[in-house]
């Protein structure tokens, strides 16, 4: 049973046991962010506990949102990843990719380098916080390790040098330079004596004076190395089209053995701590086991959905830690040596895992990702559980019923799934409809029919009560010649769907008949975000090219032509009056626009990469906007920002809707398969939910469960737990 679950039952023979233990792992968790800016404290809080039922965790979360600043985003969901889960801490501060990571001897020290001009982070593992950062003429850290005594750190770069650092002096020892190309990969021998870089050669090199004493030649691109614990071998893993796993004694610079068996480029090796068997990972998807005095292939680990870009072993050698690639998989996966089982898996990161270690006690994992972060897991608490329900992919577009009552969601995982706004349950009803990437999911005014589409995948329209699929429009052709719909958008009087799609075309569909009314061809570019206005009058379609184009719907005419963008726009939205426009584009950027007139209102900066998504609120007065790695919103008539939420980091803000019954409540998806509720509080009113949070393993563990009601006299407000994230108790 989950920590929280056993601490719900011994709740009452320890109070306030478990409202202390959970408020104490939500601040080491917040601890990163409190640290830079203390303001961030009651979302951060808020974010992590409100899946947590104690009524102590309750009262204090209360007490925080009648006391915390306004206007204020209050996640009504574990928004954030929450306490009592295997995930201990986020690191942040890598302004790249984190490339390499090392563990210090004696655990006390984690080292990370990033893969841009970052340099190498030392940090606290007892705190998470960085104690040093330690640059050079760096071109991206590529390789790290810690010397025995724990005293240095040595780093390969892309610049082809070795760098080594005194901790202890807090400055740079030495640098050894002789590598023609880049270093891809570093090692070190057991007593410390030399370093074996991996690049297109694989060198050994002598610590203390820096000299090159040899250089194997074989590949011609070594991208993973890994020294016997004895220190008489060395093993390679092909960066090339060899795809094989070399031995090489480590004294004679002999060949004396290679594994051929995988099919793509091996990104990883490493070697069990008795030395027997060589472990390997490929872009094949795959971890292989060798035996070593043999050359027999053991096994054959499978169930990453992606390459496999890191590897660990424990030190105990009875479990292989595996990292995942991206776009797809991006996950740490446990597996046991002996069996070749898949114990558990790690999920949060969102880019591909490409460096792993294990402190040397075996509890911990440390995981460094693309998304910028390193990660520390508790092995002990497991991971996710296989029969855990929620989106397994980036969630691209949300919609939300007129009544209130319910979510829909799109996600790259190519399916579309319902939520229930008030229980924040997901409900027994997936759509499909042999979907392709999901992009784009619009509701009927009515509530009766969902409406869906994407990239390669036709517009498909549900019943919203049975789930039952009406039909299909085999709209445009796009990439590989499928059907595609990237925008969507139905007009207020539930009989008519707007598709946008990769061939330069606006579609007009009968949402009864599934007939095609209408194709508007103007276009200068695929159609990448479409909105119709209030009255049904108008189309309104944003392009590749940074247009916006304005089309009578019932003539077919095009009526205008908005520019002003310098990249694609992604996003659209009308007030409800129908007299404004607001866009969102890759140029960072959200305008809005007088309609009759096509003039440019104003421009909303504040946006540090792509915006994705726009939506109004039912009043008009407001604009929400989701876009790099945070939520927005917008004061309609001055362009002032009034409030934004930030999620962990690594985790981008793809989808963002409003609630038509609520004007101060915000629904948005996340690039982590999360969806979520914010709620803008302005005054000092109190709030109090008219039920409490669910236990976030309850809901995971029977996601079909309706939690009892609790109902207060208060102000209602819906909560709900819709983030499905592996950080997350299973």
């Amino acid at each position: 049973m989950s920590e929280l679950g056993a601490g719900r039952e011994t709740s009452k023979a320890l109070p306030g046991a478990n409202a202390l233990k959970a408020v104490g792992g939500a601040l080491k968790l917040s601890a990163p962010y409190v640290a830079t800016d203390p303001n961030r404290l009651p979302g951060q809080l808020a974010g992590r506990l409100a899946g947590v039922p104690d009524p102590g965790v309750v009262r204090l979360l209360d007490r925080m949102r009648d006391r915390a600043p306004r206007p204020w985003l209050c996640p009504l969901t574990p928004a954030l990843t929450p306490p009592g889960g295997p995930l201990e801490m986020i690191l942040v501060g890598h302004t790249s990719a984190v490339a390499a990571l090392a563990v210090a001897p004696d655990g006390g020290r984690i080292a990370s380098g990033g893969g841009g001009d970052d340099g190498v982070y030392v940090w606290n593992l007892a705190g998470g916080r960085v104690e040093r950062v330690l640059k050079g003429p760096t071109l991206g850290v590529a390789g790290l390790v810690f010397t025995p005594d724990g005293g240095c750190i040595v780093s390969g770069d892309g610049a082809g040098i070795i760098q080594v650092w005194d901790l202890a002096g807090e400055r740079r020892e030495r640098s050894i330079e002789g590598h023609a190309h880049r270093v891809l990969a570093v090692a070190m021998t057991p007593d410390g004596s030399r370093v074996i870089s991996g690049g297109s050669t694989v060198s050994v090199w002598e610590l203390a004076t820096g000299r090159l004493q040899r250089t194997l030649q074989g590949y011609t691109s070594n991208s993973s190395l890994a020294v016997a614990p004895d220190g008489s071998s060395i093993v390679s893993g092909s960066g090339g089209d060899d795809h094989s796993v070399r031995v090489w004694n480590l004294a004679t610079g002999r060949l004396e053995r290679t594994f051929e068996g995988h099919s793509g480029l091996v990104t990883a090796v490493v070697l069990t701590p008795d030395g027997s068997h060589i472990v390997s990972g490929s872009y094949d998807h795959t971890v292989r086991v060798w035996d070593l005095a043999t050359g027999r292939l053991e096994r054959i680990l499978e169930g990453h959905a992606d390459s496999v870009d890191a590897l660990a072993v424990t030190p105990d050698g009875g479990r292989i830690v595996s990292g995942g690639g991206g776009p797809i998989d991006n996950t740490v996966r446990v597996w046991d040596f002996a069996t070749g089982r898949l114990e558990c898996t790690f999920e949060g990161h969102t880019g591909p895992v490409v460096a792993l270690a294990v402190t040397p006690d075996g509890g911990r994992i440390v995981s460094g990702s693309w998304d910028k972060t390193v990660r520390v897991w508790d092995l002990a608490r497991g991971g996710i559980d296989p029969a855990s329900q929620g989106h397994t992919g980036l969630v691209a577009a949300v919609a939300v019923t007129p009544d209130g009552s319910r979510i829909v969601s799109g996600s790259w995982d190519k399916t579309v799934r319902v939520w229930d706004l008030e229980h924040g349950r997901l409900e027994p009803l997936e759509l499909r409809a042999g979907l392709g990437e999901v992009e784009a999911v619009a509701v009927t005014v009515d509530g009766g029919k969902v409406v869906g589409g994407g990239r390669n995948t036709a517009v498909s329209v549900w019943d919203l009560a049975s789930g039952r699929l009406e039909r299909t429009f085999a709209g445009a052709k796009g990439w590989h010649q499928e059907a595609s719909a990237v925008s969507l958008s139905v007009t207020a009087d539930g009989r008519r769907v707007v598709s946008g799609g990769w061939d330069n075309a606006l579609r007009v569909w009968s949402v009864e008949s599934g007939h095609l009314e209408r194709t508007l061809h103007g276009q200068a570019n695929f159609v990448s975000a479409a909105a119709i206005t209030p009255d049904d009058a108008f189309i309104v379609a944003g392009d590749s090219d940074g247009k916006i184009n304005v089309w009578d719907l019932a003539t077919g005419r095009l009526v205008r032509n908005l520019e002003g963008h310098k990249k694609l726009v992604l996003a659209l939205a009308v007030t409800p009056d129908g007299r404004r426009i607001v866009s969102g584009s890759w140029d960072h950027t959200v305008r809005v626009w007088d309609l009759p007139t096509g003039r440019l209102e104003r421009t909303l900066k504040g946006h540090t990469d792509i915006v994705y998504s726009v939506a109004v609120t039912p009043d008009g007065a407001r604009i929400a906007s989701a876009g790099d790695q945070s939520l927005r919103i917008w004061d309609i008539k001055t362009g002032n920002s009034v409030a934004t939420w930030t999620p962990d980091p690594g985790i981008d803000l793809r989808a963002c809707c409003t609630v038509r019954s609520d004007a101060h409540l915000f629904v948005y998806g996340d690039s982590a398969g999360g969806v979520h509720v914010l709620r803008l509080l302005e005054d000092q009113k109190r709030i109090r939910p008219t039920r409490r949070p669910n236990n976030a393993m309850a809901v995971r563990s029977n996601p079909a469960a309706t939690p009892p009601p609790e109902p207060t006299p208060k102000v209602s407000r819906r909560f709900g737990f819709f983030k499905r994230s592996g950080d997350r108790p299973r």
